[in-house]
């Protein structure tokens, strides 16, 4: 089930992500080596790669199960996560607002 989780080697079978068991999952982003994970009630949850802040945690630690990600704290009031994407080690959110969030690697000046 591919490179994404954070780990040294592959998982060649799927795992239960707990801590997001039982959530509604409204979208899920790949990105290179990390993925993000949007639920029904608005969290956006990252894990995988981490090192260049792709996961959104403030941190540069690899996670091997999705962690909620500090994004929603740049939301205004009622603002609400509408769309999620990943590209290669950057992260990026729509809102409701209309606004463009964007995370991670910044080497080739892509925000």
């Amino acid at each position: 089930w591919g490179s994404s989780l954070g780990t040294i080697v592959n998982v060649p079978t799927a795992l239960n992500m707990s801590n997001i068991s039982g959530k509604t999952i409204d979208a899920i982003a790949p990105g290179r080596a990390h993925i993000l994970v949007l639920t029904s009630d608005g969290l956006l949850y990252g894990y995988g790669k981490n090192n260049n802040y792709q996961l959104g945690d403030g941190t540069l630690e690899d996670r091997q199960f999705a962690l909620a990600t500090n994004v929603l704290s740049a939301l205004i009031c009622t603002e609400t996560i509408q769309n999620i994407y990943s590209q290669e080690m950057t992260s990026i959110v729509t809102t409701s607002f209309g606004r463009m969030l964007i995370w991670g690697q910044n080497t080739v000046r892509k925000r």
